[in-house]
């Protein structure tokens, strides 16, 4: 029993010291753990240290690159200072410069306008070559004439000598410096001259251009020539000595009688030509009863109002385009003539039309003159007389507008407010439609377009398209559409047939340069 209590004890000791031992190894492990947490925060802080003092190191590197740049860019800021100064004087002395430059000029303008001045005071004649007053000069050359031409200055002493010297030989009196320009008598009547020399001088010039065939002479139909030109009875067309334009004779014989012959010959010799050229008559027709149409002379102030009209309102749009078919821009236009037409009828109409808008709108009638192009079958010189019944020009001076004439599809697809009456404040625009009123004469193309007076009354405005229109908006008396997206220039239209009243008809020629695909 000892025995086992012995070993119990033993057992029991080591047992204990085995505890112990563990409870020891226990602790130390326990140790070491929390010697390992802080190795880990050592090494942490020493791997932040690492990083930090790196980052310091690059970031000192960026600081001394950075440096060097400041340092580059003062030297540069600083050579570009001295560049500026420089610069700076020089512009300062070139303002001076130009200063003296501006003085010496302003000096030489100064000069000049005195040179001018003695200029126009005096001349040196080109014979004697004698400083003498302007008071003396005989002109010798002469705007108003083609063909050979001088311009030499002579005195009106020399000119007298030199028109004596002619005289005494039976000579004509040309420049006596060059001999080319012939001294025209109208000239001669300036020169201090008897007028027996001057008679004496027109039986001269009789005499050597063929006195005995007088009969035999013609004006001239070019509008910048008129000079009486001498004509071979044998021959049917020639040209003048003096312009080169090319007539025919026995047509240049009844014309002139045709002119000195007129009645009511408030025309010029121009303005003759020129209607006679397009075909137009120059008297008043009285084809229907209270109809009558009369031709502007182009001198008179209503000629140039309505010309003036034509030419303002013809605009392009935006896109450098002309509003014609082909989508070419057009370079010249210009008025040939302008017919004055009156319908008695058709005007009382309009006037009873304007009475009672103006009853209706409190006094408003809102009228225009706005233009109108349409097809036109007849030629020039058989307007409103060609008998054509479906004439659109004719049909319209006479019977004025009809908007069952506008009824059709084709005629539908282009009218974005319904059925009406279509007018327009440019003329361009309304050019566009009258391509079937075109006509050529003498290779240039001539369109007539339609001025009318319009009683818009009381406007509704469009920007957009609205084709099932049938009349205006309720409280107006017409549409006016405004130019957009839809519409490249305004259009005005009215649906009452007595609310417009054509009163011009306007003749013009264009020219177009096409576009190269």
């Amino acid at each position: 029993m000892e025995k086992l209590k012995e070993k119990k004890n033993k057992k029991y000791n080591q047992l204990k010291t085995l505890s112990n031992s563990y409870q020891e190894l226990q602790n130390q492990y326990h140790d070491l753990k929390m010697k390992k947490i802080k190795l880990k925060t050592i090494l942490q802080q020493q791997i932040d240290l690492q990083y930090q003092e790196k980052r310091h190191k690059k970031l000192e590197q960026q600081l001394i690159q950075s440096q060097t740049l400041l340092t580059g860019i003062e030297s540069c800021v600083t050579n570009k200072n001295k560049e500026l100064g420089s610069l700076q004087e020089k512009e300062k002395e070139f303002n001076n410069e130009l200063k003296q430059e501006k003085e010496k000029s302003l000096l030489l303008d100064e000069d000049m306008k005195e040179i001018k001045e003695y200029k126009k005071k005096y001349f040196v004649c080109d014979l004697c070559e004698v400083l003498t007053s302007r008071s003396e000069l005989f002109p010798i050359g002469d705007s108003q004439r083609k063909g050979p031409q001088c311009w030499h200055e002579i005195c009106r002493e020399c000119a007298t000598d030199e028109f004596l010297k002619a005289l005494r030989s039976e000579k004509l009196f040309y420049c006596p410096v060059c001999d080319l320009t012939e001294i025209q008598q109208h000239q001669i009547i300036l020169l201090p001259i008897q007028n027996e020399d001057y008679q004496q001088y027109t039986k001269l010039s009789l005499t050597i251009w063929e006195r005995n065939n007088q009969d035999k002479l013609l004006y001239c139909t070019s509008s910048t020539c008129r000079q009486l030109v001498e004509f071979d009875p044998d021959v049917q067309s020639q040209s003048c000595p003096y312009c080169g334009e090319h007539f025919s004779v026995e047509f240049n014989r009844r014309l002139r009688e045709k002119y000195t012959n007129l009645r009511n010959n408030s025309y010029s010799w121009k303005d003759f030509l020129v209607l006679q050229d397009l075909g137009i008559n120059t008297y008043q027709t009285k084809k229907n009863q209270g109809l009558s149409t009369t031709v502007i002379p182009e001198k008179s102030p209503q000629f140039k109002e309505i010309t003036k009209m034509f030419y303002k309102t013809w605009v392009q749009n935006n896109d450098g385009m002309n509003n014609n078919q082909k989508n070419e821009p057009i370079l010249q236009v210009k008025v040939k003539a302008i017919l004055s037409v009156q319908n008695n009828e058709r005007q009382k109409l309009y006037e009873e039309y304007s009475q009672i808008i103006q009853k209706k709108r409190n006094g408003l009638l809102n009228e225009k003159l706005l233009w109108h192009g349409t097809k036109m079958l007849c030629k020039l010189d058989k307007m409103l007389q060609c008998g054509q019944t479906n004439c659109p020009v004719c049909n319209i001076f006479k019977g004025g507008f009809l908007i069952k004439k506008n009824l059709s599809r084709y005629q539908r697809s282009f009218q974005r407010y319904g059925v009406g009456l279509y007018f327009a404040p440019n003329s361009i625009k309304s050019h566009a439609y009258a391509t079937e009123s075109e006509v050529e004469v003498k290779g240039m193309k001539h369109r007539v377009l339609l001025l009318c007076r319009v009683a818009c009354g009381k406007e509704k405005r469009y920007t957009k398209s609205n084709q099932g229109m049938k009349g205006p908006a309720r409280g107006h008396d017409s549409t006016h559409g405004l130019t957009g997206r839809y519409l490249k220039f305004d259009e005005i239209i009215v649906y009452d047939e007595r609310a417009a009243l054509p009163v011009y008809a306007v003749v013009y020629t264009y020219s177009i340069q096409k576009i190269k695909d």
